[in-house]
C-alpha cells in the first residue's frame, strides 16, 4: 500500500472529493498525502514585464490558496504536504508520480460526462494512460462532510492477461483493510472465439469449451485473492466487455471498480483500450485502473497489433 498518496487537486469540488477519499485510505494504511497542483506559466505573447508580473501575482494566488486548501483537509492524523509547479499538469503528475514512495494517484472527476470531464479536463485521460502508478479516479458525489461511502465490495474485471493481473494486489491490500467482498468478472466476447488465449482451435464448441477454460482461469484469480484474506466470488457472461462491466457494477451497486491495463493486443484490446476509457467515463462508482506496464508496452513495440 502507498507510503504517499499523490492527489492533483485543481480546488474544485471533485478535487475536494478525491482528498477525502485519499484521506481515508492514508487513515487506513498511515500513508501520507501529497497534494499536487501545476499550472503552466503565460504565455510568451505578454509584454516581457508585465509577464513578469502576472506570473507573480498567480504563483503566490496559487501558494496561498494550495496552502488553504491543505489546511482545510489536515485533521491531525495523516501528515499532508503540498507541490506547487508551473508546468504542463499531465507532465507535472506523471513526473511526481515517479518518486519512490508514491505508489498510488487519486484524482477526482465531475461525473457522467465523458472522459474529458475529469479532474483538470484532458489532463486527467492522459494520466490515466500514461501514469507509471495505479490511479484511482474518484467521482464527485461524495458527501462533503466525511471521507467518501465505505468500501464494501469491489468488482474486479478481468481478461486473464499478466497486465489485468497487476491490479489484484492494491485489490486484495484494499479489500483486506476495508473489509470488502470481491466478486471477478470476466466477460466472454462471441466474436472473438477464434482469437481468445484458451481458445481450442479445430473444436466444434467453441463457446462451452471457452466458458470452462474461462472457468478454470477465474479459479485461478480467486486462489490468489482467497490466499490472500480476501473474501471473493467470481462472475461469467458474455457480451461486450464495457457494457457487462457497467451493467455489473450498477446492477450490484458496487462501491469501487478495477480495470487493469489492455490485455491482448490487436483486436482484442479489452484493458486499458476502449474498455478502460469507457468504464472510467460512465461508472457509477469509483474506478482503480492499474496502467503502469502501458508504458512498457507502448515503448517497445512499434506496431499495437504486434
Amino acid at each position: 500500500m502507498a507510503k504517499t498518496i499523490l492527489v492533483p487537486i485543481d480546488f474544485s469540488e471533485a478535487s475536494g472529493a478525491a482528498v477525502r477519499r485519499a484521506r481515508a485510505i492514508a487513515r487506513s494504511t498511515g500513508a501520507g498525502l501529497r497534494l499536487l497542483h501545476a499550472c503552466p506559466a503565460p504565455t510568451d505573447d505578454l509584454d516581457p514585464r508585465l509577464a513578469e508580473q502576472l506570473t507573480e501575482e498567480l504563483r503566490r494566488g496559487a501558494k496561498l490558496r494550495l496552502a488553504s486548501f491543505a489546511g482545510s483537509f489536515d485533521d491531525g492524523r495523516v501528515p499532508v504536504t503540498t507541490v506547487f509547479e508551473e508546468a504542463d499538469p499531465s507532465r507535472a503528475i506523471r513526473d511526481a508520480a515517479e518518486a519512490d514512495d508514491v505508489s498510488l494517484i487519486v484524482m477526482g472527476s465531475h461525473g457522467r460526462r465523458g472522459i474529458d470531464r475529469l479532474l483538470l479536463g484532458s489532463v486527467a485521460a492522459r494520466v490515466v494512460q500514461r501514469a507509471p502508478k495505479p490511479v484511482l479516479v474518484v467521482r464527485g458525489e461524495h458527501p462533503a462532510e466525511d471521507d467518501g461511502p465505505s468500501l464494501r465490495s469491489i468488482l474486479l474485471a478481468t481478461d486473464f492477461s499478466e497486465k489485468a493481473a497487476a491490479v489484484e494486489p492494491e485489490v486484495a491490500e484494499w479489500a483486506v483493510r476495508f473489509g470488502a467482498e470481491v466478486e471477478v468478472l470476466h466477460v466472454i466476447r462471441e466474436t472473438s472465439v477464434l482469437l481468445a488465449p484458451y481458445a481450442v482451435t479445430g473444436s466444434s464448441d467453441f463457446e462451452g469449451e471457452m466458458f470452462e477454460a474461462a472457468e478454470s482461469r477465474i479459479e485461478g484469480v480467486l486462489r490468489r485473492l482467497r490466499e490472500r484474506g480476501v473474501k471473493a466470488k467470481a462472475k461469467i457472461v458474455y457480451g461486450v466487455p464495457a457494457e457487462e462491466i457497467l451493467r455489473r457494477a450498477e446492477g450490484t451497486n458496487v462501491d469501487l471498480v478495477a480495470v487493469g491495463t489492455r490485455g491482448y493486443s490487436g483486436i482484442q484490446r479489452f484493458l486499458l483500450g476502449s474498455v478502460a476509457q469507457r468504464v472510467l467515463t460512465q461508472a457509477h462508482c469509483d474506478v482503480l485502473v492499474d496502467a503502469g506496464s502501458e508504458r512498457s508496452t507502448e515503448s517497445t513495440s512499434a506496431d499495437p497489433a504486434a
